[in-house]
Formats: C-alpha cells, structure tokens, sequence
C-alpha cells in the first residue's frame, strides 16, 4: 500500500460528506495469491503491510476475506459477499467481523473506491464481465479519484453502462497532482 491508497480513502469521505453522505469507514481488502499479476508478492505479506500502513488509522479497516480464498474472486463477487457480511452484522452485531466499523441495524451502502485509471480498465478486452460492470454500478455505486492522465468524467460518459448508471459514480477531483501507482 502506499500514502496515496489512504489519501484516496480520505479523498472520497470528505467528498462524501460534503454531499450529506456519512461515511462510517473503508476497507482495504488484499487480493489473492491467484490474481494473474506479475510480481505480486504473497498475500500473507500484503496483508501485514496493510496492516502495519493501518496500525495507527481507525477510519480504514483490512480484511483478509478476499487473500483467504481458494482461488482468485471477481471484484463484483467480493463486493458481493461484504454486503453480506455486512447485512448479517446489522442483524447480529456479535457476528460482526474485525473490519466492519460500528454500524447500526440499518444496511449501509457500500461503494467501490478506485482511482480514474482502474476504472479505465472497464474497457479492456476479457478483463471485466459487462454484467459485473453493470452490477457494481447498479448495485454498489463508485467513487472516482481522477489520476494524473484519467479523465473519468469523459469515460462514464462515453460507456454505455456506466453512463447509464451515473447517479451511483461520484467523481472526485485529485487536485494535487499524482502520478503514485502500485504497480
């Protein structure tokens, strides 16, 4: 993780809360060990720098839910299983797992964060399902970061599920210049 992954958590609760939207945390959730990345290095290691970038920061929560699986999971069906989760925890707050943040009997929603450039790569061929795009944007919602070189506003415009669905994507403005990746 680095200091931009935090600073887009922080990005997206002052733009959501200017907008009368409270939000009640974030949640960094490491992928598997299956994802087809070159270089990634092992979940068990990516987990404990989550973690450690984490220590001191109540506002962001890790959970191991997605590295623990058998298999790499599809953004849609993680997304998924922590709404779950999350509905199980409003019914039965002593189910509640470590990452979820205090929540009340009401289902919050939960939104994608993402940079401008990941949701650029809603376009590339065989890498996102259409109905997947369309269920994260239905169902979920996004927030945008826009990056140096994104232009995200254009892109929704210009995709025809995304546009669609635009009322669930909040665009926030980077505007201090970055050009941090993870990769």
């Amino acid at each position: 993780p680095t200091n931009m992954h935090l600073r887009l958590f922080e990005l997206a609760k002052d733009y959501l809360d200017s907008k009368g939207i409270k939000v009640l945390g974030g949640i960094i959730s490491p992928v598997n060990d299956c994802y087809p990345k070159k270089g990634l290095l092992p979940s068990s290691h990516r987990i404990n720098m989550v973690q450690a970038a984490i220590a001191n920061y109540e506002f962001v929560k890790c959970s191991t839910w997605e590295a623990e699986q058998d298999k790499w999971t599809r953004t849609r069906a993680v997304l998924e299983e922590y709404k779950k989760q999350i509905a199980h925890a409003c019914k039965d707050p002593s189910s509640k797992a470590d990452w979820l943040p205090n929540i009340s009997n009401e289902q919050p929603q939960l939104l994608l964060l993402c940079g401008g450039d990941l949701l650029e790569t809603f376009s590339v061929p065989d890498l996102w399902k259409d109905e997947d795009i369309m269920a994260i944007a239905k169902d979920f919602g996004l927030v945008v970061i826009t990056r140096e070189g994104s232009n995200p506003e254009k892109y929704v415009y210009e995709h025809d599920i995304l546009h669609k669905f635009k009322e669930n994507i909040h665009l926030v403005v980077e505007r201090v210049p970055n050009d941090i990746s993870s990769t």
